[in-house]
């Protein structure tokens, strides 16, 4: 928080600052230092606005400037919504990134993160409790490291696909292969080795990154890939473009002369909540799916057929993700075990019995415990486990499997156990949260988990500097768990995960 507050004073104030200016392909920008051991440039745009013919179209170069660019501020957020498509805000000019690196930087590995929330939330400058919990100051500085973070457009404006109107969708991809582009040519200038990039992201960035790491259109953008809590599938094409059926109609664009041009001349708020959707009704979102070119198979697909890039590649969870997933699916918590079994119903018709049995509520501290358990399992880390199965099989690079398992040892969040995204304040050490004072153990766990990104971004390898040995993915379905005590472990959930497969 305190590195934070720094950085805001210094952004308001450039007589205060001592900045660092480098030039970019596009221009020079202007950078604030941060004490003497880092330099932040935020707000680089990395594309061009997509407004006006621009909405719905693949991102184009940002424009060049004269002079020396402010990059001393947080960029606006891309227009969002919520899972229940409310409007959030946000700009659609919003197609910027933050780059963070030690002074005097040379040949460092890069870590380009890519933010989660549902495909149609968050942004690189998301808020938590008062702290922007990707500020990558403190994972550049002790890393050391180039640190990158993006936004990318979600919802409505990210994900509209017609192919009627020559509009195939996927534009939140095709941002992020942008950004990774601008990193290959513009990286080295900030200190970073484009020849050594990770490309990782939690949630739907993680299910981003696997497109990112199955597509053609990677090729060459990154030297490892890791999911954090993501997956490998889409959204079904029937599913997203009955969503822009819906967005053409409710515009009022359908019998327009040109629908497309109706369509971009309405204002961007109200385009992201033409199409109405409820994730605790069905799981109908805009999101990714296939098209032509960007994800031309299943993710999951290509990699079963070694059709993906060939690089090292990590993935893993949370051990009980849907604690903090759970609310966006239901419209009220259940608590009994009739509730429950209805749950069970909802969201696995075929096999509700079979399911039951496997997660009989009598096992858990509760019916709503139980019902996280088997959605984490069957949805989240049995998945993972399959991925990384597919990989191994499939790839002559190394494969890493984690599982990060620590509780809070206090705060509002220790009740929920190792959460969907409790893991996130700790990749950037960024902890001071509201009623949370981390314990010199917990300080320690983030920085051995900055440790193996770090050294997975500059060799393929986390293994290194006296770390706890994270084995190899094989057969044998070894992972490191993360925890107060790190330590490698075979087969984790492998009996839940055996079930489900």
């Amino acid at each position: 928080m305190v590195r934070w507050l720094v950085l805001s004073l210094f952004a308001c104030s450039s007589s205060a600052a001592s900045p660092e200016i480098v030039d970019t392909e596009q221009g020079a920008v202007r950078g604030v230092a941060i004490g003497d051991d880092v330099t932040a440039w935020l707000g680089i745009p990395y594309a061009a606005p997509p407004i006006g013919e621009l909405r719905w179209a693949p991102p184009a170069p940002a424009p060049h400037w004269s002079g020396v660019r402010d990059a001393r501020s947080w960029s606006p957020t891309c227009i969002q919504t919520s899972t229940s498509n409310a409007l959030l805000g946000g700009s659609e000019d919003c197609l910027y990134l933050n780059v963070w690196a030690p002074p005097r930087a040379e040949h460092l590995p890069v870590l380009v993160f890519i933010h989660g929330g549902f495909a149609l939330n968050g942004s690189a400058a998301t808020v938590t409790a008062g702290e922007r919990i990707y500020d990558g100051a403190y994972v550049a500085a002790h890393g050391p490291a180039v640190v990158v973070t993006l936004n990318y457009r979600l919802g409505a404006l990210g994900w509209f696909r017609a192919p009627t109107l020559g509009v195939n969708g996927n534009f939140g991809v095709a941002d992020q292969l942008a950004a990774l582009r601008w990193v290959q040519t513009n990286i080295a200038a900030f200190g970073g080795d484009p020849t050594h990039v990770l490309v990782y992201g939690e949630s739907a960035g993680g299910t981003a990154t696997c497109a990112i790491y199955a597509s053609p259109q990677g090729r060459g953008l990154f030297s490892a890939a890791m999911i954090e809590s993501g997956g490998c599938g889409v959204m079904p094409q029937p599913t997203i473009e009955a969503l822009g059926q819906s967005l053409i109609g409710a515009a009022g664009c359908s019998s327009a002369a040109d629908p497309l041009a109706c369509l971009r001349a309405q204002p961007a708020d109200t385009v992201a909540v033409a199409a109405p959707f409820d994730l605790a009704d069905n799981n109908a979102r805009w999101a990714m799916t296939l098209d032509d070119e960007l994800v031309p198979q299943v993710p999951a697909t290509a990699i079963a057929a070694g059709a993906h890039n060939h690089v090292p590649f990590a993935i893993g969870n949370t051990t009980n993700e849907y604690s903090t997933l759970i609310s966006h699916f239901l419209h009220a918590p259940i608590t009994t075990d009739a509730e429950y079994r209805d749950a069970l119903a909802h969201f696995f018709p075929q096999r509700t019995s079979s399911v039951l049995a496997r997660y009989p509520a009598a096992a858990y501290a509760s019916p709503m415990q139980a019902l996280i358990t088997a959605l984490s399992d069957a949805l989240m880390v049995c998945p993972a486990r399959r991925i990384a199965r597919t990989a191994f099989a499939n790839q002559s690079e190394p494969v890493w499997r984690y599982m990060f398992a620590h509780t809070y040892e206090n705060g509002p969040e220790q009740p929920l156990g190792a959460g969907h995204a409790l893991d996130l304040p700790f990749e950037f050490h960024n902890l001071a949260l509201t009623g949370f004072t981390p314990s010199a153990t917990e300080l320690a766990l983030s920085d051995s988990i900055i440790g193996y990104w770090v050294r997975l971004a500059a060799t393929g390898d986390p293994n290194g500097n006296g770390a706890v040995p994270w084995p190899r993915y094989t057969a044998d379905d070894p992972a490191i768990v993360l925890d107060n005590v790190i330590a490698p472990q075979t087969g984790v959930r492998t009996a839940q995960c055996d079930f489900w497969d």
